[in-house]
């Protein structure tokens, strides 16, 4: 029995490991001619408060930065999209989000009522992954459709197209 995917999620943080669930989310998108969601999200800018002790004051404009970031990420979005997947036999969707990038990619995949989450990992372990967390496996905890790992190992290359 083959599984009807129609609609796919693929995040990216434009890493060489996320073009390599890129690339593979493309091979799938092709051979179901599903639709392939593609989503960024951009981490919110915090500024801290008080917090104890009298720091400098800054001129910073939060909301500038943060739209300054959007914007970025719309770019590299676009570029990723004209560079990979120009000539994709299938339709490509993008979307960029901004908060905690577990919490809008499963938000993500519920609203664009998804079949299949094709994410990569970094594949830290011990320290590393206690000190950075990791994004997939926030995904796999609390997406409702199933949830495809790439594992790149530091021996593979970057998409290669």
């Amino acid at each position: 029995m083959v599984l009807p995917f129609k609609k796919i999620l693929c995040p990216l943080d434009f890493s060489e490991n996320s073009l390599k669930a890129l690339e593979s989310a493309e091979d799938m998108a092709l051979h179901f001619q599903a639709t392939l969601v593609l989503i960024h999200v951009v981490t919110p800018v915090f500024q801290g408060g008080n917090i104890g002790y009298n720091a400098p004051s800054m001129d910073f404009n939060v909301s500038l930065y943060q739209k300054e970031l959007n914007r970025s990420a719309q770019k590299s979005m676009e570029q990723t999209v004209e560079k990979y997947l120009k000539n994709a036999e299938f339709d490509v969707e993008t979307r960029i989000d901004t908060g905690r990038a577990e919490d809008k990619i499963t938000e993500a995949a519920e609203e664009e009522n998804v079949d299949l989450i094709i994410i990569a990992t970094h594949g830290k372990t011990g320290l590393k992954w206690l000190l950075m967390g990791s994004v997939a496996e926030g995904v796999i905890r609390h997406a409702g459709p199933p949830v495809l790992i790439i594992r790149i190992s530091e021996r593979r290359q970057g998409y290669s197209k």
